[in-house]
This record gives C-alpha cells, structure tokens and sequence, in this order.
C-alpha cells in the first residue's frame, strides 16, 4: 500500500511530460496499535520515501490514524503548482525535512513531523516538537508569529482516567503551546489549528509559515456561533492543573495575497459558544460541525467583520 501510495504521488506530479506540481507536505495515516508497530512501518516509509525522493524529500508527518475500511495507509498532500515565479526548495534540519516556496516578495515554509521520542511524557514530545519548529523558523528568518497554519497530532487527546489527579494529553499539550506561543505578539491572530487524537506516537506537529509582505493581508476569522477557543473559561478546560492555558488558535484566517484569497479553517467540532453539542450522536455533531463552517463563511460574518471574500 505504501508502494502504491508513492506511485501514485509519482503520477500525480508528472501529469503531462514535465513536472506539473511540486509537493510542499505529505501526511502518511497508518494504522498501528502501539509505538513499536509504529516506530517499525513509519522506517519503512522514510526508507521508501528516500529511495525515491533523495534530498528532495517535501515536509512530512507519519500519524498513527487508522484510515476507514481495509486499508493500512493513506497519503495527504499539499501541492503547489510548477511555476517560473516560484522557487521550491527542500531542506531539513535536525533530520526533519521541510520544503520552502519562494515567490518574488515573500516565501512560505512548510514543515512537518516535529515530535518526540518514544520514552517522552506528552508535555516533553511537545517540548522538542516547538523547540525544532523554533529552530527551524529562525534558521529561514521567521519566527513562531509568521505560522498561520498548524496540525497537532496528540496520543489519546481527550482521555483522562482520573481528572483529581491526571492531566489531560491536550491540556498538556495547550499548556506548552501557550508558553512557546507567549513568545511572540501574533498581532495579526493566533494561527488556524487542528488538534486530533492519534493511537500513539506522542505529539506530532506540523505548520504552515509565511513572511510578511506588502502585498499579504493576514486576518483572524471568528465564528459567531462560537466563543474564541483561547478566550475558553477554566470551566470547560480537563485536567488537575490549577493553571490550565487555553486552546491558542483562531477558527479560521484568511489570508490575502494581491487579489487571491485564500482561507485556513481549523479543526471545527460541534461546538456551539464553548460547549460540546450532542455527546454520543456522531450524525448531529458532524450536521453542527457542516453549520459552524458555513457560518464562519456566511455574509452576515463577513459584514460583521468587515471582510469580503468568495467561497462559491
């Protein structure tokens, strides 16, 4: 499946004779049961993945995300198009690869797969996983503020078997994201984020970076229906921790670029103000999730925040 995974890749980027799309991040979801499973076919992967890409391997994260049905693996990609104005370049850093497009005033960094060890708690894979995206930015002049774009890949994100005495993984994670985050003034918003539940590997992160530009507009989108994940009161917030930080990210941002729009949503749930809406009815949250998008994009948002931008 791996094989045919990257077969398929290979297809899709020499559509025509030439190179038609340079892929800029790839995320592998595999199913395993445990770290070892995990540790053992993500090797196969990167092995894989080197024979055919060489040096110029794109940013890439392996999650331990079991796909539907029969299958072991699927592939995710994000993909720019060849162009003579762009500059695609294939980097790594500390054994992790990362790709950079460089347009004529600004560039974006996409990177992928920063996490932990196998003998790290949560709060340590997050610790290294921010400690290499900080790295890495600053190596191509960036910093945590030029992230618009995040993926958090979290062991058991929601489990708590004793909430007097047991944190939860995502409120580890939130705590140490907010302390990397305070290190910047994200004056144009926190970024678009998902944080989703993985069988195992820790912490995984991956992230989107753009440099400012005269020509790049960056603007938080909130949802009407909902209370801005990191305004979230400690009511709703799991865990032990007397301090517990909030979720630091906006629901979507747009991102203008000359007359191009171009809009992240973030992991939307079926969450209405800052409550879950029908536990245990998985119809009904995905019918609230499908609204809480729509009305992110809906004309009355946009007036209220004085946006304009087409999603049709």
């Amino acid at each position: 499946q791996v094989r045919s995974c990257i077969e398929q890749l290979n297809e899709f980027i020499h559509q025509g004779e030439d190179l038609d799309y340079f892929i800029t991040q790839q995320t592998f979801f595999i199913s395993a049961k445990s770290r070892d499973e995990y540790e053992e076919r993500s090797s196969e992967i990167k092995n894989q993945l080197l024979k055919r890409c060489g040096a110029s391997l794109p940013a890439t994260s392996i999650v331990a995300q079991s796909p539907a049905g029969s299958m072991d693996v699927v592939l995710e990609l994000i993909c720019t198009k060849a162009s003579t104005e762009k500059k695609v370049s294939y980097k790594s850093h500390s054994g992790i690869n990362y790709t950079v497009v460089e347009h004529k005033d600004y560039k974006a960094v996409h990177c992928a797969g920063l996490m932990g060890t196998a003998d790290d708690s949560i709060t340590q894979a997050s610790e290294r996983a921010f400690k290499l995206a900080l790295e890495i930015l600053s190596q191509e002049k960036l910093s945590i503020d030029n992230i618009i774009r995040q993926w958090n890949y979290i062991e058991d994100i929601a489990i708590v078997e004793d909430v007097e005495n047991a944190q939860q993984n995502y409120q580890d994670f939130n705590d140490v994201r907010a302390f990397y985050y305070d290190q910047g003034n994200f004056k144009f918003g926190y970024p678009a984020a998902t944080g989703i539940g993985q069988n195992t590997g820790g912490v995984i992160i991956g992230f989107i970076a753009l440099s400012e530009s005269d020509n790049i507009s960056v603007t938080p989108i909130m949802n009407p229906g909902q209370v801005d994940a990191h305004k979230y009161s400690e009511q709703v917030l799991e865990g032990s921790s007397l301090e517990k930080c909030t979720p630091k990210f906006e629901r979507a941002k747009l991102v203008s670029i000359g007359s191009r729009n171009y809009i992240y949503v973030s992991g939307t749930a079926s969450i209405l103000g800052e409550q879950t809406m029908h536990v245990g009815d998985v119809e009904k949250q995905t019918l609230t999730t499908i609204e809480n998008i729509k009305r992110l994009f809906s004309e009355e948002n946009q007036d209220k925040l004085g946006l304009k931008f087409d999603v049709s």
